[in-house]
């Protein structure tokens, strides 16, 4: 019995794989972002080492990010643009490069809101200071 299972087939499970095809099972996103992170610490003129600290990471964590070994985080891929000082709309990319939706507003449309709010709280105002000037007349003008 012991020589049938010596002598039989390797089980898949125990198969080594080549290096070539770990290398291809990685997410093609997290080699986008690494390389778009390394594009941005070098825009900055920063060391892996000094983005590491601020960032509060180890610099061999960045390191295997920077290289598409290690999937960041959605948490991590934000601490790291804000140590860079990342633009929000280069922030939206580089979330999306990791395979994130992106957390930052696009465009003019967050300061048309701002504008709006404006508008409606200027407007209720407005009305809030005709009605206490309506009641102080109905009061005999005291107030």
């Amino acid at each position: 019995m012991t020589s049938e299972v010596i002598a039989g087939a390797p089980s898949p499970l125990h198969r080594i794989e080549p290096m070539e095809s770990r290398e291809r099972q990685r997410p093609e996103h997290a080699r986008r972002f690494g390389a778009g992170l390394s594009e941005w610490r070098a825009r900055r003129r920063e060391s892996q080492l000094s983005l590491a600290l601020d960032a509060n990471v180890s610099q061999r964590h960045l390191s295997y990010i920077e290289s598409g070994r290690a999937q960041p985080s959605q948490a991590m891929v934000v601490r790291l643009c804000e140590a860079l000082d990342v633009p929000l709309r280069a922030r939206n990319e580089l979330l999306v490069l990791a395979g994130y939706a992106p957390l930052y507003p696009k465009g003019r449309r967050g300061v048309r809101k701002c504008r709006g709010f404006a508008r409606r709280s200027s407007a209720s105002w407005r009305i809030m200071s005709r009605i206490r000037r309506s009641s102080s007349i109905a009061n005999g003008g005291s107030s």
